[in-house]
């Protein structure tokens, strides 16, 4: 009887340590809805890393094709594994059409610092 309650224990500890610690990754997601990124920009390590993923033309803003960004961030998993999920997503500005289209994404202000953040 000990012997019987002890495997099914063990089994049950493997099991929910399998099924918990997967890794997650949001980016195949991503992938999956839009395709290979046009960019990928990866900055940092371990605790600080961080990838960020560029389409451009995915979306239009006042008429003008525009990308967005999508950032991706680790986060600490059972062990080793770490998950990767979606931290953010946003628009950001074609790299061909940078000067029409940034009055319109960003608020218009008289005294605008362009090195502090908004």
């Amino acid at each position: 009887m000990k012997k019987a309650f002890f495997l099914l224990s063990a089994a049950l500890l493997i099991s929910s340590y399998t099924f918990s610690c997967g890794g997650r990754d949001d980016r195949d997601e991503v992938r999956a809805n839009n395709g290979e990124p046009d960019e990928i920009l990866t900055l940092g390590k371990d605790e600080f890393w961080r990838e960020t993923w560029f389409y451009y033309n995915a979306i239009t803003i006042g008429g003008e094709p525009a990308g967005l960004a999508y950032e991706f961030r680790k986060s600490s998993g059972c062990g080793v594994i770490e998950d990767v999920y979606l931290y953010t997503q946003y628009p950001v500005a074609n790299p061909d059409s940078v000067g029409t289209l940034m009055p319109k994404i960003l608020p218009p202000t008289k005294n605008r610092n362009p090195i502090a953040p908004y």
